[in-house]
């Protein structure tokens, strides 16, 4: 019997989902937007537990101490570790496709289970 895939966030995850989401419905008052961005972290959360090597890893031309991966939707990206050994994705930012992603990936602790 396979082991499920835990999922957890950081700190910068939980608040990258929450600043998404309000900017969305508060700021530009894109109520289906927020709700479609949702659905969608939702979903790619699941086809990451199914599938954890589903993002390709990340390559910054930086050194990070960490093999994180990035996987996107609409114009998201999450970035994440998969700790295999332990059957476990943290996710560690979700980014809008705007951002500068190599200031912003870099190696953080506090994670929380989802």
């Amino acid at each position: 019997m396979t082991e499920t895939v835990k999922i957890r966030f950081s700190k910068h995850a939980s608040l990258d989902y929450d600043r998404i989401s309000l900017y969305l419905v508060e700021d530009l008052c894109q109520f289906q937007a927020a709700q479609k961005f949702s659905q969608g972290i939702e979903l790619l959360l699941l086809n990451l537990a199914s599938f954890p090597m589903l993002g390709k890893l990340y390559d910054n031309g930086k050194f990070i101490s960490k093999p994180y991966r990035r996987a996107s939707f609409d114009r998201y990206t999450v970035f994440y570790l998969y700790h295999e050994d332990r059957q476990l994705i943290e996710v560690y930012r979700i980014l809008s496709g705007v951002a500068d992603h190599s200031i912003l990936i870099k190696d953080v602790g506090e994670m929380y289970e989802i």
